[in-house]
């Protein structure tokens, strides 16, 4: 909230990015790698397809509504999601260190744990998402809080905390209940 009052809302990217850069310094200057996995060279092919895929399908998301689901562009580009998919899967089966082992899909609990993710994912985007745009909207718009950004911002503190308690207990709870209970939970 102060950062966007201040200076903008592009600090809201600028500041993450700068603490990032600050944060993978730190660890390939302090944490040493001595694991065997991360001598090995990182498939290029296959990180590239990989970006090309996730563009693809992302921009197909993201710019439909904008540049018209018909359109030929998202044709184009919904398309070419398949082929570009069907490629990379080939280039991480053949790849002698993948960047995912899609093998593990195979696995009923691998799938289930990425599909329970993938929805609980879903929920926490929808609340940051939808809560602030609901907590800053004007009044005059006959929903909306009409807070500012830092007030929207504290009201959703306590979110924030909670996620970072419970970061800080499932390794515990995990432990001591189990992984299912505490996914459940």
């Amino acid at each position: 909230g102060p950062a966007v009052a201040l200076f903008g809302y592009h600090w809201l990217f600028a500041l993450p990015l700068a603490l990032t850069a600050i944060a993978l310094l730190g660890v390939h200057a302090f944490l040493p790698s001595n694991f065997p996995a991360a001598r090995h060279r990182l498939p290029w092919a296959s990180a590239i397809a990989l970006a090309a895929v996730l563009c693809t399908v992302l921009l197909v998301i993201s710019q439909g509504s904008a540049w018209g689901w018909a359109s030929g562009r998202i044709l184009l580009l919904a398309g070419a999601a398949a082929p570009l998919t069907a490629g990379w899967v080939i280039l991480e089966r053949r790849a002698p260190h993948p960047l995912v082992d899609a093998g593990l899909m195979r696995l009923t609990v691998v799938w289930r744990t990425n599909l329970a993710a993938l929805f609980l994912g879903a929920g926490m985007f929808a609340v940051n998402l939808l809560v602030p745009t609901f907590l800053e909207t004007p009044q005059r718009a006959e929903y909306g809080l009409g807070l500012d950004v830092t007030k929207a911002g504290l009201f959703m503190l306590p979110v924030s905390a909670a996620i970072f308690a419970g970061g800080l207990l499932n390794g515990h709870a995990e432990r001591r209940f189990g992984s299912k209970a505490v996914l459940v939970g």
